[in-house]
């Protein structure tokens, strides 16, 4: 017979102390959000009655679309004119003009967000503001959700007024409801990530003409985004490339309600009037930050009168310096390690997609191992030369076409074709790739130059990621980062799909990649903290010494532990790889 056991007091009242706190941060959540809307009803109340913010918003929402719509019609009926399928343009042309017609409301509309802290400033009807007992958190999102009213009010009015003219006009085109979604998703999270980005801006300059020239950094990217957006629009069948697209503008417009957060301070934004840069403070940080010391360290030593010390051995250095930037890398190293791990599956997915013919004839033409490391070494930076092939000039000059007949037949030219393409056929033979492995490592043995060729295209490859991680929140670092994986992932996994032996190939990532990849990792670690650092609240450092700090920890490190560790792998992947994969085919791997 079992026995009911009644819970304890003490856990009655841990249960009630998370039900405490929990309904308490709901309740703070909710109370910041509506004391934030305080802010938003007075802004979009000041906003909705100048006029010269109103015009200009209503009448790009109205000749606009209507400029739109006759553009449409237009190429429709030019296309349709030398022979093309005007369903089928209607279909991949016309769900473009929307998303256009909502961006440039949104992009001109910019100017109220990009005024919102530092045009009160220079009016002077900041301090009131300021003044009351509202919260930095509760005042910024306020002036974020006042400053994305009316420029997606004037986009959505776009929108539905573009649509409703190819509805009701001529063309009598039907949008699909999920079209017409995926069109406003995007707008959505494009003003926003516009807004939340022109806010931050304000709320860090000192006037409205330094805000109005720092817009470019926000709508030149978005512009390009536009564009990209535009070339898979056109294409139905890849549309849903877009909904990943949103959502990765909706984590960027995170990572700025976040950085505003971080960054805005009421009593800067009062005391600040002139910005200037002092090249001897950014020498003395960087100095410090190289040595190791702390901003804490540096305050006692200046209090007591005492010198900065300097680390006497290369090993005193590395124990008080490098080492401890390890102890914040932590979570930068979980998050590229995760971006490695999803890149690898995805790349793994794809090659269940696109499978390569591995069971075949071998070609007829093919590019000896040996003849493409001559090649490497012979062509600047690596990079393969070929000879054009000249074709050989006609007898008799045919006659010119008119533009007519040219544009028709560069229409008839443009429309699909089926395309029969017969696979390379490829076959592995292991006594062909023994041969080659040996002659490889003859000629890695005669011209230890390679192992300079593996080191500079490695060293290229994280400089390019360390710029772009800096200028995209690490993003497009993480990307670089983790693409080989995906690339290894994709191979993998055609040799498991071909049921080919793939322990020769993973014996070649593993010969030098034990030393490869974890530079890999702590290089992405240290640029996605270097990129991210400024989302980080701090009440110690400003934004501009955060940063600092981290860029030369980054350099740091990377100069102190992972060029090392690259230096090491090149010369395990030119002098050791091949002895290894030869050593496993030769043991019957």
């Amino acid at each position: 017979m079992s026995t009911i056991t009644s819970p304890s007091h003490s856990q009655i009242d841990e249960k009630q102390s998370s039900y405490v706190k929990s309904f308490a941060a709901s309740n703070s959540m909710w109370q910041t959000f509506s004391n934030a809307l305080i802010i938003t009803r007075r802004e979009v109340r000041d906003s909705l009655r100048d006029w010269r913010i109103i015009v200009p918003i209503v009448l790009l929402t109205l000749c606009f679309p209507a400029l739109a719509n006759a553009a449409s019609a237009a190429f429709i009926n030019l296309f349709e004119g030398y022979g093309a399928d005007g369903r089928a343009l209607v279909e991949s042309f016309l769900p473009l003009m929307p998303m256009i017609v909502g961006f440039f409301p949104v992009s001109i509309s910019l100017v109220i967000a990009l005024e919102t802290f530092v045009g009160e400033k220079e009016r002077r009807s900041i301090e009131p503001l300021l003044s009351t007992p509202l919260t930095n958190t509760e005042l910024y999102i306020g002036k974020v959700l006042a400053a994305m009213f009316p420029p997606l009010i004037a986009a959505y009015l776009g929108i539905g007024v573009y649509l409703g003219g190819l509805i009701l006009g001529e063309q009598q085109w039907r949008p699909a409801l999920m079209l017409v979604v995926q069109i406003l998703v995007l707008t959505t999270v494009q003003a926003a990530v516009m807004v939340t980005g022109a806010v931050v801006i304000s709320s860090q300059t000192t006037s409205t003409r330094a805000a109005n020239l720092l817009a470019s950094v926000i709508i030149i990217p978005m512009s390009m985004l536009v564009i990209v957006e535009s070339l898979i629009m056109v294409q139905p069948n890849r549309r849903f490339v877009l909904w990943w697209i949103a959502v990765g503008l909706m984590i960027v417009v995170v990572l700025f309600v976040r950085i505003g957060v971080r960054i805005f301070n009421r009593e800067e934004l009062l005391g600040r009037s002139v910005d200037q840069i002092n090249l001897q403070w950014i020498f003395r940080v960087i100095l410090d930050q190289w040595r190791g010391i702390t901003p804490q360290e540096r305050e006692a030593f200046v209090h007591r009168g005492v010198p900065i010390p300097h680390s006497p051995t290369i090993f005193h250095w590395y124990k008080r310096s490098v080492f401890p930037v390890f102890a914040e890398l932590r979570h930068p190293l979980m998050a590229i390690g995760v971006a490695i791990m999803g890149m690898f599956a995805v790349g793994w997915y794809l090659s269940t997609i696109y499978v390569l013919p591995l069971e075949r004839k071998p070609p007829t033409t093919e590019i000896h191992v040996l003849e493409a490391w001559q090649k490497a070494l012979e062509t600047p930076f690596g990079y393969y030369e070929t000879p054009l092939e000249v074709a050989p000039l006609p007898e008799k000059a045919p006659e010119p076409l008119s533009v007519k007949e040219r544009f028709s037949q560069a229409i008839v030219a443009a429309q699909p074709k089926p395309i029969e393409v017969e696979s390379p056929p490829w076959q592995f033979s292991d006594e062909t790739l023994l041969e080659q492995l040996q002659e490889l490592q003859e000629f890695a043995s005669d011209n230890p130059q390679l192992i300079g060729v593996v080191l500079g295209q490695n060293v290229r490859v994280l400089l390019a990621a360390a710029v772009l991680g800096l200028l995209s929140l690490g993003v497009l670092s993480t990307i670089i980062v983790a693409l080989p994986f995906g690339i290894l992932g994709y191979i993998f996994g055609n040799l498991f799909a071909h049921s080919i032996n793939p322990i020769p190939f993973i014996v070649a990532v593993i010969a030098h990649g034990v030393v490869e990849i974890p530079a890999i990792l702590l290089a992405g670690a240290l640029i996605l903290r270097a990129s991210m650092i400024i989302t980080k609240s701090s009440t110690e450092l400003t934004v501009g010494e955060a940063w600092l700090r981290a860029i030369t920890d980054m350099v740091k490190v990377g100069i102190a532990v992972v060029f090392p560790l690259l230096v090491v792998a090149a010369t395990l992947e030119v002098l050791l790889t091949p002895h290894a994969v030869e050593w496993a085919l030769q043991i019957g791997f």
